[in-house]
């Protein structure tokens, strides 16, 4: 990441991501509350706050994160039209007030393709974990507060986070499990290893108390596999 900075004299100066000055003005960053620091620097990149802040409202409005790549790739082709018709606006101005001047002598617009690098999947990905991270208490006190009539629980989707030294990997995940309630809310999830009912037997419990001490009652439970862990739900949610 390259980064260009305006100082009071109005001299500028371009510094890289690995430089020793730059670095230490970060680390006095440390000490800042996060909500008053308009950017986050990543190891590869630096993400604006505002780029986060948009990526998470796309998510929550349903969009995948290759269509939010694909929308930010749009809104940067709009931008670059919009200032390549700016700047033939001022050379027109500037050639009409400078008539002698040869247009030719004038630096052209670049091309598209030389600004080419718009936020990737990757790049999206980290605006979405990024928010989540920062706000991850808040987020986790809003899932408690969800309440159910009836639930879905399931393996919904597969994972895989693999962990190992020299070469030699381990999946560490392979499952995700979540409850759901009639809204389509969640209730709990839980990375797993496996989809035996043991996996998810502890945040289970602990929904049922919370179920408790709110005083919803669950009428029904829909899971896909109903003959194996029918007994086991029945033993955490007896009624």
């Amino acid at each position: 990441m390259s980064m260009r900075t305006c100082c009071e004299l109005g001299e500028i100066t371009s510094y890289q991501a690995t430089n020793q000055r730059f670095l230490r003005s970060v680390r006095l960053l440390e000490d800042v509350p996060s909500g008053y620091i308009a950017f986050y620097l990543g190891h590869k990149l630096g993400i604006s706050a505002k780029l986060c802040s948009l990526v998470f409202a796309l998510v929550s409005c349903g969009k995948s994160f290759n269509e939010i790549e694909l929308f930010l790739a749009q809104r940067y082709l709009d931008n670059f039209a919009e200032r390549q018709c700016r700047y033939a606006r001022h050379v027109t101005s500037y050639l009409e007030k400078n008539a002698s001047l040869d247009q030719g002598k004038l630096p052209s617009f670049p091309s598209f393709d030389v600004w080419r690098p718009t936020p990737s999947t990757d790049t999206v990905h980290q605006c979405f974990l990024y928010i989540f991270k920062e706000n991850e208490q808040f987020f986790r006190q809003n899932m408690s507060e969800k309440t159910a009539h009836w639930m879905s629980g399931d393996h919904t989707f597969k994972v895989a986070a693999n962990i190992g030294p020299d070469g030699s990997w381990s999946t560490q995940f392979d499952s995700l499990y979540i409850v759901l309630n009639e809204t389509g809310q969640v209730l709990t999830y839980k990375l797993t290893k496996g989809t035996t009912m043991s996996k998810v037997e502890d945040i289970l419990k602990n929904l049922k108390c919370r179920l408790d001490q709110q005083k919803a009652s669950c009428e029904t439970i829909f899971v896909d596999d109903c003959c194996k862990v029918r007994g086991k739900l029945q033993q955490i949610f007896p009624n």
